[in-house]
């Protein structure tokens, strides 16, 4: 093999295994909770043996995962780690729905199927996201002087954006129909007109604008996928082989 073909092997294999990586970190995210929790909901597409068998697994891993944080946060030292390496263990929509399973031993229930709908309704899907962000985008940019709207005109567009994009035919969600009364009173009268404006905050003492994102090492998707889910998977692991 000649030099000029090793070295597009090399970049060939490379490639490849950059390629997997990628498809590694999305799978590690629908493979953790909450992502994963989805699963339990499906609706029946006539496989029910096969779907039953991937809901016990879901549900054996939910419990081992839950049963790691726990016994993580059972120790100062580990408790810290944790907090530091896997943050999102702290969130609500991690911790509701898998002491919701906890409470009913790890098992399926309409108490367990209500919440895990509440926490992934059908038009939270990453689509409609993206129809509705693109719909305001384009209206910023065809209406707008400068791009460079104020705050009203840009929830008037986005209210304009989801009715155009997720609110069509029958089996789509209803917008809310609001009448005269909604705009008048004296909780309106009462409202700031600052309120619409939030370059005019000037600061709180109850808390401080750069201490929210202070904890966290970043808040891309890539390092959450990369570090934080990785190392929680680390975790569980590491208690399996102790265990």
């Amino acid at each position: 093999m000649g030099s000029t073909d090793e070295a597009l092997l090399n970049d060939y294999v490379l490639t490849w295994m950059a390629a997997l990586f990628e498809l590694t970190m999305y799978a590690r995210y629908l493979r953790s909770s909450p992502a994963k929790l989805a699963l339990l909901v499906l609706p029946d597409d006539g496989a029910e043996h096969y779907q039953k068998q991937v809901q016990e697994r879901v549900l054996q891993e939910c419990q081992k995962e839950w049963q790691t944080i726990l016994a993580l946060e059972e120790h100062p030292v580990m408790n810290n780690v944790l907090k530091k390496l896997c943050p999102h263990t702290r969130f609500r929509c991690l911790r509701e729905p898998l002491t919701c399973l906890e409470q009913h031993s790890f098992k399926m229930s309409d108490d367990v199927r209500e919440m895990i709908l509440a926490w992934h309704p059908k038009v939270s899907h990453s689509a409609n996201v993206e129809g509705v962000f693109n719909g305001l985008e384009d209206t910023v940019k065809r209406a707008m002087k400068s791009n460079n709207p104020s705050l009203p005109n840009i929830q008037c567009s986005a209210i304009r954006a989801v009715h155009r994009k997720l609110c069509q035919g029958d089996a789509s969600p209803q917008g809310v129909a609001l009448a005269p009364p909604d705009f008048e009173g004296q909780e309106i009268r009462n409202i700031r007109p600052n309120v619409f404006k939030p370059e005019s905050f000037q600061g709180s003492s109850l808390f401080r604008m750069e201490d929210i994102l202070k904890p966290f090492g970043s808040t891309s998707a890539f390092y959450h996928n990369k570090v934080n889910l990785n190392y929680l998977r680390a975790f569980i692991l590491a208690s399996e082989i102790l265990l």
